[in-house]
C-alpha cells in the first residue's frame, strides 16, 4: 500500500443508523444489517494503519475518521479506541488525528464523560447539517434537535465543529438561507455537492445564483472574522483535488474488511472490491484512475471526484450535469474567493509590519532611555 505521510481511513463503527436520509447511498444496504464493529476489531484496525505507516518513508499521521451508519450509537466502543489510539501515538511517536462524523441527532446518554472524552484527546467533530430548517427537513429532519445538539458538543467541548450540508438539486435553493444558518452556529462551514444528483440546467442556474449571494455575503461580513468557508479554501489552494481511494485512503467495514473507501462496502458487487483484512499483513491496491481519466485535463478546484459514484451510477466520469454545477460555482466564486486571499495576505503583511515597528520604538526608546 503507497503512503505518502499519511494513512486515510475512514472507519465503519456501526452498520445502524438513528435516520434515514433520502440521498444517504447506505440505506438500503445497511438496513439489511445492524452490526456494530467490535472492540477487537476497532484496536486492530488501529494496529493495522499504525503499522502502514510505520512502513512508508515520512510518514507521520494517521488519519482516523469514525464513520457509519451513525458512529456515536457504538461510542463505549469509539471512546475506548480512542484511549487505544493514544497509548500507541504515545509508543510509536506517529500522530492518530481523529474525527467523527456524527448526524448529531441523539448523542451519547452520559453527555458529560463524551464532551471529556472528546476535549481531553483532541477529537475533531463534523455534524451533518443540511442547511435551514426547510432544506434540512426535506431530506434528513429533526432540525430542532440536531441544532439544539450542535450547540451542545460546541459549549461542552469548547471546540468549533465543523457544520457541513450536502447541496442536491433538491436543496440548492436554499444555499444561501443554510450558510447563514450554518455560520450562526459555527466558524467552519463546508457544503459539498452530491454527485449523483439531477444536475438540470435549471438546477445548475439556481445554485449559480444562490453561491453568488453566499459568497459575497461570506465576504461582506465573515471573511474577515476568522470563519472557514471550504469553497474559498478550495479556489485558493491552487491545486484540483484529486482522489486517493484504494491508495492512500481506505474504508474499512465493521467486520474489519478493507475497500478502496467506505463507498465500496456498500457497493452490491462489494466481494470484488475488497482489499483485504485488518488481520492480514499484505492487501491488493486498487488503481482507480482510469475512472478519473476526464477529471486529470480539469482545472476545477472546488470538485471533490469520486471513483465510487461514478461507478454507482455506471460513468467513469464525472457526470456532465454535475461537472457543470462545480464549475458554475467557481465561476462566481472565485474572482471574490481570489480578492479575500489577497486581502489576508497584506492584512498578515500589515500585521507583521506593525510588530516590527513597535519593536523597533521600543528599541529606540530603549536606547534613549540608556543614553540619557
Amino acid at each position: 500500500m503507497e503512503i505518502n505521510r499519511a494513512v486515510s481511513a475512514f472507519v465503519m463503527m456501526t452498520n445502524r443508523c438513528s435516520m434515514n436520509c433520502s440521498y444517504c447511498f447506505e440505506r438500503e444496504t445497511f438496513r439489511k444489517s445492524s452490526k456494530d464493529m467490535s472492540l477487537e476489531v476497532a484496536n486492530k484496525t488501529s494496529d493495522f494503519l499504525l503499522n502502514a505507516a510505520k512502513g512508508t518513508s515520512g510518514c507521520d499521521v494517521v488519519s482516523f475518521t469514525y464513520f457509519g451508519g451513525e458512529p456515536l450509537l457504538n461510542w463505549e466502543i469509539i471512546k475506548k479506541n480512542i484511549l487505544y489510539n493514544k497509548k500507541l501515538e504515545k509508543e510509536s511517536g506517529i500522530k492518530f488525528e481523529m474525527d467523527i462524523l456524527t448526524n448529531a441527532y441523539r448523542l451519547p446518554e452520559n453527555t458529560e464523560d463524551f464532551f471529556k472524552t472528546i476535549k481531553e484527546n483532541d477529537i475533531s467533530i463534523q455534524a451533518s447539517l443540511d442547511g435551514c430548517r426547510e432544506s434540512h427537513n426535506a431530506a434528513r429532519g429533526h432540525f430542532d434537535e440536531i441544532v439544539k445538539n450542535i450547540k451542545k458538543i460546541i459549549e461542552g467541548t469548547g471546540k468549533l465543529i465543523i457544520v457541513r450540508m450536502t447541496v442536491t438539486p433538491e436543496n440548492s435553493k436554499y444555499i444561501y438561507e443554510s450558510f447563514k444558518t450554518m455560520i450562526g452556529l459555527s466558524n467552519k462551514i463546508a457544503t459539498s455537492l452530491i454527485v449523483e444528483g439531477n444536475w438540470t440546467d435549471k438546477a445548475i442556474n439556481e445554485v449559480r445564483g444562490e453561491f453568488k449571494k453566499t459568497i459575497n455575503y461570506y465576504n461582506n461580513k465573515y471573511a474577515k472574522r476568522n470563519v472557514g468557508f471550504n469553497i474559498v479554501r478550495s479556489l485558493n489552494k491552487g491545486c484540483v483535488t484529486t482522489c486517493k481511494a484504494g491508495d492512500t485512503f481506505v474504508g474499512i467495514s465493521v467486520d474489519g474488511d478493507i475497500y478502496p473507501c467506505h463507498r465500496f462496502i456498500t457497493f452490491k458487487d462489494h466481494e470484488k472490491w475488497k482489499m483485504g483484512s485488518v488481520f492480514e499483513t499484505n492487501i491488493t491496491r486498487k488503481d482507480l484512475s482510469y475512472c478519473m481519466k476526464k477529471c486529470e485535463s480539469c482545472a476545477c478546484t472546488i470538485c471533490t471526484p469520486c471513483p465510487a459514484a461514478f461507478l454507482s451510477i455506471k460513468e467513469q466520469s464525472s457526470p456532465e450535469g454535475y461537472c457543470k454545477a462545480c464549475k458554475a460555482i467557481e465561476e462566481v466564486c472565485r474572482p471574490i474567493a481570489e480578492r479575500i486571499f489577497i486581502r489576508n495576505q497584506l492584512d498578515a503583511q500589515n500585521k507583521v509590519l506593525r510588530k516590527l515597528t513597535e519593536l523597533n520604538v521600543r528599541m529606540a526608546e530603549c536606547i534613549i532611555k540608556k543614553e540619557s
